[in-house]
């Protein structure tokens, strides 16, 4: 059971991050002003097995349209990086 509880929050926290970098995509695209060619913007994911798994990479970059890139380890934490 603890264990499931750990990864359903891993999951939401994943998410919440993935929503929050949308949302600030989405607002300095609306308030952008005349359109400009801006340099593209690019996004890595350094993770483990919920973010490959989820392709969480995937999921911005069709949001979003950023070019994205990810390192992502089965059982890897912050602490083994």
């Amino acid at each position: 059971m603890k264990h499931s509880t750990h990864n359903a929050l891993a999951l939401l926290a994943s998410l919440l991050a993935v929503s929050l970098i949308v949302s600030a995509l989405r607002q300095r695209r609306l308030s952008a002003g005349p359109p400009r060619r801006a340099p593209p913007i690019r996004v890595g994911f350094v993770g483990n097995s919920f973010t490959y798994y989820n392709d969480l990479p995937g999921v911005l970059s069709r949001a979003t349209g950023v070019a994205v890139d990810a390192c992502t380890r089965g059982g890897a934490s912050l602490a083994s990086l």
